[in-house]
């Protein structure tokens, strides 16, 4: 009986403590590592300008919606943005965790003002690294602005609702 108590209490201290882990919280003094995932790059396979002018232009939108941010900061202060393909190329004991770029319908299920959201930023938890998830591989949704946004949430560690009066920001 002593063992499953001890159990319960230890299942629940790492239940409960997820909440307060789970955040990712990023330190501008470190290196910050952006993973696209594949799922980012659906439908450059039969884009017309063909799939790699396909996935060089959204790759650009992520560099460009990151230096939106960043181009605030003075060059000698502003911190690497690392952008990778695969989660084993951001180096070993980076103090950031990696956010991951993606591509995913349905699940940013947010509508404000009756449309749907093109993006969101989700901060991670105890079981997956944070992540910005654009709702539709569209061009309108794969945007600049939309990706400085989402970056804007992963930078200062809030999520659409996260202010005071519980609206979408």
């Amino acid at each position: 009986m002593r063992v499953l108590f001890i159990i319960a209490v230890v299942v629940s201290a790492f239940g409960l403590g997820a909440c307060s882990w789970g955040k990712a919280h990023i330190d501008l003094r470190k290196p910050i590592y952006l993973v696209t995932e594949n799922s980012f790059f659906t439908g450059c396979e039969d884009d017309p300008a063909g799939p790699g002018a396909c996935r060089e232009s959204r790759s650009q939108v992520i560099r460009d919606g990151v230096m939106q941010w960043l181009n605030y900061l003075a060059e000698d202060t502003r911190p690497f943005v690392g952008i990778v393909s695969d989660r084993d190329l951001v180096p070993y004991g980076t103090s950031n965790q990696p956010v991951h770029i993606r591509a995913k319908p349905g699940d940013c299920d947010e509508v404000v003002k009756g449309k749907s959201v093109l993006a969101c930023y989700y901060g991670g938890d105890f079981f997956s690294e944070p992540h910005i998830n654009f709702t539709d591989t569209a061009s309108d949704h794969i945007a600049v602005n939309v990706m400085a946004h989402e970056f804007g949430h992963a930078l200062l560690g809030s999520e659409h609702y996260d202010n005071a009066y519980g609206i979408s920001s």
